[in-house]
């Protein structure tokens, strides 16, 4: 017989009143590559963020 699997996804919707790195989203700031992230191709390899930087 045939077995059917399912993937159920809940999202939690939330307000952002403040749309910026200073305002709502200032958790994700670390996460953002320095000034000279274009300048510098050894930077761009060392900044990639990590699943364990992401989950939170």
């Amino acid at each position: 017989a045939m077995q059917k699997t399912e993937l159920v996804i809940f999202l939690r919707p939330i307000v952002v009143r403040d749309a910026s790195v200073a305002g709502d989203y200032r958790g994700y700031r670390e996460q953002l590559p320095s000034d000279d992230f274009l300048d510098d191709p050894q930077a761009r390899e060392r900044r990639l963020p990590t699943l364990e930087g992401l989950a939170r």
